[in-house]
């Protein structure tokens, strides 16, 4: 399994032990969603902006558990041989995040899970897969073609932003692309919504980063929280959703500096 990652060198090269940051990126994303974050993370560690795969340029797999992605960026880990390493997940990334740690605590020196809980959701993409897979790429020569088709199904500019970050330009055929294997996305969709499976505790110390605006965390998932970190804490971002790395990135940036 080939993983694709940007690498962004720490600033600080003297910097003894090195420390490193990896980031998981949530559905339907990329690495290259984080790179603002990841080069601005960079001042003092080395940090690796991962495509998880059937996203991005990673490999594809053929089934889909949080047990096998996590084993992926587990074995991405060890192959580069990194030490010191905070693992960051968003959304679906976390819930990866939290697999990782919980099967391989001893790779994982600090935890950022942000806004998903370890928990099990209702589909909440239906609408998004629907408008993806109306949108015929073969009768698309620009990417403003593209969004006014999605705007059909998918009513927030922002979704549709998100999404067509991942609509890529073939080099060869010249057609548009996406970037992540949407049909077997679709098909996997029920694990994807399942919860991680964390039979034991987890005991590196977690931050949870929640958007003020999102639904994905709530007060109800306190307690099911603390009974899985033994060392949590949860940080709150005013005015912001589902992505508070993209619309407040300046106060999640200082979050994140202030865990690490």
């Amino acid at each position: 399994m080939n993983l694709h990652a940007q690498y962004f060198e720490s600033q600080t090269k003297s910097l003894t032990p090195k420390k490193n940051l990896v980031i998981l990126h949530g559905l339907l994303g990329s690495g290259d969603n984080w790179k603002t974050i990841a080069q601005k993370s960079s001042i003092d560690r080395d940090v690796y902006c991962l495509d998880l795969p059937n996203h991005g340029l990673s490999d594809d797999l053929e089934f889909f558990d949080y047990s096998s992605l996590a084993q992926t960026v587990i074995d991405f880990i060890k192959d580069n041989d990194l030490k010191n390493c905070t693992l960051l997940g968003h959304s679906m990334g976390g819930k990866v995040a939290m697999q990782l740690a919980h099967d391989a605590p001893e790779l994982i020196e600090k935890l950022i899970v942000v806004d998903i809980a370890p928990k099990h959701y209702e589909n909440r993409h239906q609408t998004i897969f629907n408008a993806i897979a109306n949108l015929d790429l073969t009768q698309i020569t620009q990417r403003k073609q593209a969004d006014q088709i999605l705007s059909n199904g998918i009513i927030e500019m922002g979704v549709r932003q998100f999404i067509l970050k991942s609509l890529s330009k073939n080099k060869t055929t010249g057609l548009f692309e996406w970037l992540f294997n949407w049909q077997f996305l679709t098909n996997q969709y029920e694990k994807i919504a399942d919860a991680p499976k964390l039979v034991n505790k987890i005991d590196a110390p977690t931050l949870f980063i929640k958007g003020e605006l999102s639904d994905y965390l709530s007060a109800d998932d306190q307690l099911l929280i603390l009974s899985k970190f033994t060392d949590s804490k949860a940080r709150l971002i005013m005015g912001a959703g589902h992505w508070p790395h993209v619309e407040k990135q300046e106060v999640f940036m200082k979050e994140l500096t202030r865990f690490l």
